[in-house]
């Protein structure tokens, strides 16, 4: 199977924001998580990956392309939903399909009808495939953007906060399709939302501001605060005297009032309990030591 290796990629924007540090990761086939906040630089590293910006250094390779010298290459076996993306507005959604993939490649016209029409029913829009997209809602753009990534049936599949606009029902049918591409491409699942990992991923790493800040597994990732994580109800006069005296990695409210969960080698006492760690608790304690 192919892997996508990335080696200190760069990339610094003209007004000196360095909006990627040395990026190096080795993705095998299967989802990988790319998890980090608003403006880690997770969206940069994706236009890298998509060949629609240059990085300033560092070298990326897929299989036995280089991404960065042979971008037509890569472009016939890459997939990529953008976390924005604009539509064609006047025309059908199965024009716009069959348009697509002809750019693609798809040019004999009953396979690609066959591949229009499985992938609008994997996503639930095949029985409106006649309407205009300027009809369509958001959630809807988002399954369209879904489908047309997966036309030429990538090697490589780049999709950029995914989930955004799809309620539970169409969240949980895009996992099962990520999933089962998966089985034979790398996917790249870049997002800030922790839940989206932790349902489809079993490699990941935490981007913020613009470095990796650690790779591996999800189940190992948590495994390394186990012992170490505390949780208190508080009140909300107390909180910042708490903040002060520990390390506070989150805080949630229960019935109006704060919950705080910390981190500590010991136990901390003074009516903490200990809790289990989850992908969350992984996540904001790299963030808090960063």
């Amino acid at each position: 199977m192919e892997k996508l290796i990335l080696t200190k990629v760069s990339k610094t924007y003209g007004n000196g924001i360095a909006a990627l540090t040395n990026i190096s990761l080795k993705i095998p086939c299967g989802v990988f998580g790319l998890l980090g906040p608003n403006g880690a630089g997770k969206s940069t590293l994706m236009r890298i990956l998509a060949t629609l910006q240059e990085p300033d250094g560092g070298t990326i390779q897929l299989g036995e392309i280089n991404a960065l010298t042979q971008k037509l290459a890569l472009r016939k076996r890459l997939g990529y939903l953008p976390q924005q993306f604009g539509v064609y507005p006047k025309i059908s959604l199965e024009t716009l399909m069959h348009h697509l993939a002809i750019l693609k490649g798809l040019a004999k016209r009953k396979e690609r009808q066959a591949r229009i029409d499985f992938l609008l029913q994997r996503v639930n829009l095949y029985e409106v495939r006649q309407q205009s997209l300027a009809s369509f809602s958001g959630g809807m753009k988002q399954r369209f953007g879904i489908a047309q990534a997966l036309l030429n049936e990538p090697k490589l599949l780049i999709v950029d906060e995914p989930t955004a606009g799809l309620d539970p029902v169409e969240r949980n049918r895009f996992f099962n399709l990520l999933s089962e591409v998966g089985e034979r491409s790398i996917v790249i699942l870049s997002t800030h939302i922790v839940a989206d990992i932790q349902a489809l991923c079993a490699g990941m790493a935490i981007l913020y501001q613009g470095r990796v800040l650690v790779q591996g597994n999800p189940l190992a990732l948590m495994e390394k605060l186990k012992g170490q994580l505390y949780e208190k109800k508080i009140k909300k006069a107390e909180r910042e005297q708490y903040h002060l005296n520990y390390q506070v990695i989150h805080e949630r409210l229960f019935l109006g009032e704060p919950i705080i969960r910390v981190l500590s080698a010991e136990h901390p006492r003074n009516g903490f309990v200990p809790v289990a760690a989850n992908l969350a608790d992984s996540y904001l304690a790299q963030i808090n030591q960063a």
